[in-house]
């Protein structure tokens, strides 16, 4: 019995410490909270970068996603050079510059003459020092031209090109204003941004805003109304290239590219005719 009690007592000596089961539970709610507090950091911090990496995705399939798309066919118009013809004398078809004179400045072989008068055309076959000879008049006739009619040159390339571009479905509107978008002109010989102009004269006579060895563009609405494009909206761009140092001839290729200041540019490349004709569908 007294065995006993001494086992009891040396199990139970003074001063003898533990741990309680309070003091353990406190313990492992510290341990759940820090590690709830750090897998929410964790969870919103992958949450963010999601949300992140997603709204990068979406401006990059927004920038690249077509912004405008073709509507119709591209039209060219050739250049080509008026005047007024000088004959002395008598009305002549086409003679002697020195016997009497029908004098037509920069005129060359190949080049054909129209009568913007009475509608008849010739071809020049011959340009020499001081004869300038032609074919009988178009349609077989031989009409004679008099001082002071008027004249077109063909000029055998091409002097304007025209197309409708429409918003590509889902595009949000965006600006075509002169200052947020450009418009290049490229062929074999060429490479350059078209400067805008608000209206680009056409037709005969001096252009008072050519300048050498440079394209214009301008554009006009035809559904709709600008500076902003918006869907269903129809717009034509003109870009204007009779002063291009090189100009575009037959048989030749060629691209335009419209770039806004969002959303992905629009190249239109074609051909043009082999012959050329005052105005040409490329469809």
């Amino acid at each position: 019995m007294k065995k006993g009690i001494g086992q009891v007592q040396n199990f139970l000596r003074k001063d003898q410490k533990g741990i309680t089961g309070l003091e353990t539970a406190i313990v492992l709610i510290a341990f759940v909270v820090v590690a709830s507090v750090f897998a929410f950091a964790v969870i919103q911090t992958g949450l963010f970068s999601s949300e992140e990496a997603a709204s990068s995705a979406q401006a990059g399939v927004i920038a690249a996603k077509s912004t405008m798309t073709p509507k119709g066919s591209m039209v060219l118009s050739e250049a080509r050079s008026t005047g007024t013809t000088s004959i002395a004398g008598t009305n002549v078809l086409m003679t002697d510059t020195v016997n009497g004179a029908f004098v037509v400045e920069g005129v060359r072989v190949g080049d054909t003459i129209h009568n913007v008068t009475d509608g008849s055309s010739a071809t020049i076959t011959v340009v020499a020092a001081d004869a300038i000879t032609s074919n009988a008049l178009a349609g077989g006739t031989n009409d004679v031209w008099g001082n002071g009619e008027t004249y077109e040159i063909d000029m055998n390339n091409v002097s304007t090109i025209k197309f409708k571009v429409t918003p590509s479905p889902g595009a949000k509107p965006f600006s075509l204003a002169s200052g947020t978008t450009t418009v290049a002109f490229t062929d074999g010989n060429n490479n350059q941004n078209a400067t805008y102009l608000a209206t680009i004269p056409f037709g005969g006579g001096a252009d008072p805003f050519a300048t050498a060895n440079t394209a214009y563009w301008t554009h006009t609405w035809l559904v709709g109304s600008g500076p902003g494009i918006n869907l269903g909206d129809v717009v034509e761009f003109t870009v204007n290239i009779k002063n291009l140092t090189t100009p575009l001839s037959g048989n030749s290729s060629f691209s335009v590219e419209i770039v806004p200041q969002t959303g992905s540019a629009l190249a239109v490349s074609r051909t043009t005719p082999l012959v050329m004709a005052k105005v040409m569908d490329l469809n």
